[in-house]
């Protein structure tokens, strides 16, 4: 798409394509670039980045970019996620009352337990879901902040003939939904697998998964 002659998504797509960046907006006035809002991890300096940006855009779209257009907010994903967080799964537990379950999730991090418990109707549909939420209620005890992860979807697919749980799930970021994605192979306990399924989409930003 282009604003006032200004190719805004390819120009947006260049830049995140840069090591670091995570996510851009390039805000068009008057048909200049007036404004660059980039999310990037904090692993490089800001300026560095901003140098980057600067050739990129004039390398792919012959515009001189004035660095002061460009503002750059970083975060620590690995730190502010709770740095050498192991969790591990301690309990998971399912009871039925009529057609309602609930289901219970401990997970054990850093001699700490954290639980959720979540009911709804006794379906497997329903129950994988609970599973999957419940986890997440725990990760976002562990880092102490709610909703930072939200449930977007989980399936159990057949893949060369074994079962395999896929999750997807949305982190919650400044400026950002970053999507995450996660799977476990089905073994003996399907309980257990959708729950490493979860642990597996966030295993980056939070936890290694055991």
């Amino acid at each position: 798409m282009k604003v006032l002659g200004i190719d805004t998504v390819n120009i947006e797509k260049t830049i995140n394509s840069l090591n670091n960046v995570i996510s851009c907006k390039v805000v068009v006035d008057d048909e200049k670039i007036s404004e660059v809002h980039v999310l990037a991890d904090d692993s490089r300096n800001p300026k560095q980045i901003s140098r980057d940006i600067q050739s990129a855009v004039m390398a792919g779209f012959d515009m001189d970019l004035d660095h002061k257009k460009i503002s750059v907010a970083q975060v620590d994903l690995q730190h502010d996620l709770v740095k050498n967080s192991r969790p591990k799964i301690k309990l998971i537990s399912i009871s039925s009352e009529g057609n309602k379950i609930e289901v219970v999730v401990e997970l054990w991090d850093r001699g700490d337990i954290y639980e959720s418990r979540v009911s709804g109707y006794n379906t497997p549909r329903i129950m994988q879901r609970l599973l999957a939420e419940a986890t997440l209620d725990c990760i976002n005890d562990i880092v102490k902040m709610e909703n930072r992860f939200v449930l977007e979807d989980i399936r159990k697919i057949r893949l060369i003939e074994q079962d395999v749980y896929v999750v997807g799930i949305s982190l919650m970021e400044p400026m950002q939904e970053i999507f995450l994605s996660g799977t476990s192979v089905v073994r003996s306990d399907e309980k257990r697998s959708v729950v490493k399924a979860v642990l597996d989409a966030i295993n980056r930003k939070v936890v290694n998964c055991n």
